[in-house]
């Protein structure tokens, strides 16, 4: 019996470093997979309520999305007994709202206002973590917050610093415990975010809404652009010169990229002399890429090679361009412009000719579209 208990012994003592080490990495894993999981949801949340928590409520949101306990997202379980939290970290250098007052967290989306400034700027650094310890408590340095506000690398070095490892900077200065047992989420919330630019020709009344906000007029001849969330709910309004506001919606559109809209004529286009947007048909810049992308055509009367698409492209922007700048400008009697986009015109339809059948063939006639 003796011999037995003896051999069983020395066994224990051989396996049981390992089986802990087995349970420590499973643990750790388990963890790992709980912070990418509770990453996921924050950004659900910022998606569907446009609104960014945080250090107070970044982990009621999170719980919101998974359906947990406010308490299971707070601590995991090994910190749970001794009460310390998972700790949510704000770069310092972050900014976002408008550019006239760019602020921290929390952020909550509001529409366009009536000026260049205040429109919702380009988010700058908006990083968070979510720091786990499964060993000794993290320094007391690192609170939740906004990390270090008067000393940016420091957000910075644990933002950059390699799984398992922790800086080397004053903020871990003193710290006794096992690099490996700190579990870092970071999060980048710019992808989140799409470019929205809206401009009109002319005096037109244009207007438009953010998640169903009151109507505002666009800013006559100033083009103005914002970053928004995605998924967020642009309404486009039909024109009303007298009185405003809009009499009704001429199109909805779920911000999911980057997008320009152009009021023009008394109707939204998705580009310049593009379609209209309610009409379902790509705009202009939709076709033009597709022409772009196009095996080049080397049938054309003028040809230019592997150019030719980029050569007929700058050609109908040429025109244009100064067709656009004569009819706003009313001046239709002006006979030396009309001369101009006339030459223009017709080296247009030059680059043109031969792309679509035979070398005599193009679309319109050159010859009397401006007579």
């Amino acid at each position: 019996m003796i011999g037995v208990l003896a051999v069983i012994a020395i066994l224990a003592a051989l396996l049981l470093p390992a089986l802990l080490k087995q349970f420590d990495k499973t643990v750790a894993d388990q963890e790992k997979s709980n912070m990418k999981s509770f990453a996921d949801a924050f950004q659900q949340y910022v998606l569907h309520t446009r609104v960014i928590p945080d250090q107070t409520t970044w982990y009621v949101a999170i719980a919101s999305q998974l359906g947990f306990g406010t308490n299971e997202i707070l601590y995991n379980v090994r910190q749970q007994s001794h009460l310390q939290q998972r700790v949510f970290l704000i770069d310092p250098a972050l900014q976002l709202g408008l550019a006239s007052a760019p602020t921290h967290l929390p952020y909550s989306q509001t529409n366009f206002v009536f000026s260049v400034a205040n429109c919702p700027m380009l988010p700058v650094n908006p990083r968070i973590m979510i720091v786990s310890s499964l060993g000794k408590a993290l320094p007391g340095t690192l609170t939740s917050g906004i990390f270090s506000p008067g000393h940016p690398e420091y957000f910075a070095d644990l933002w950059n610093a390699a799984d398992g490892t922790v800086p080397s900077d004053l903020a871990w200065s003193g710290w006794t415990g096992n690099a490996a047992d700190v579990v870092v989420q970071r999060v980048n919330l710019a992808p989140l975010f799409v470019h929205l630019f809206l401009n009109e020709c002319s005096s037109c009344n244009a207007f438009y809404s953010i998640d169903g906000a009151a109507p505002t007029n666009l800013p006559t001849l100033n083009p103005i652009s914002g970053y928004f969330i995605q998924g967020s709910v642009l309404r486009l309004y039909t024109n009303s010169i007298s009185p405003p506001p809009p009499v009704g919606v001429d199109t909805q559109q779920i911000l999911a990229r980057d997008g320009s809209f152009l009021f023009e004529n008394g109707v939204w286009r998705g580009s310049l002399s593009g379609s209209l947007l309610g009409s379902g048909i790509m705009n202009i810049g939709d076709v033009v890429q597709q022409f772009l992308n196009a095996t080049p055509n080397v049938n054309a009367q003028n040809p230019s090679g592997n150019a030719q698409q980029k050569l007929v492209v700058d050609s109908m922007l040429n025109y244009m361009s100064n067709y656009n700048v004569w009819a706003i400008q009313y001046n239709f009697n002006n006979s030396s412009l009309k001369s101009y986009l006339s030459s223009l015109q017709s080296e247009m339809m030059l680059n043109i000719q031969g792309l679509y059948g035979s070398p005599a063939y193009f679309p319109t006639n050159a010859s009397s579209c401006l007579q």
